[in-house]
């Protein structure tokens, strides 16, 4: 079966069984439902490392103009 072939519900319900197996990959049951100490680094490393986009970049990656602002 394709998805293009899977009504609203049991599209649904594919990516919420989706979304809990990789929350499951990340969270350690064991310890209350928390994050893995590995995965929380990685936020944090990932939170470090800004990204900057200048506005004009942004603006035409959005199809956006200053002047029809």
């Amino acid at each position: 079966m394709q998805i293009k072939e899977l009504t609203t519900e049991q599209f649904r319900l594919l990516v919420r069984e989706a979304v809990i197996e990789v929350l499951e990959e990340y969270i350690d049951l064991d310890e209350g439902k928390k994050l893995k100490k590995a995965v929380v680094e990685r936020l944090l490393r990932q939170q470090q490392q800004s990204i900057v986009i200048p506005a004009g970049q942004a603006m035409q990656a959005l199809g956006l103009n200053w002047d029809e602002l």
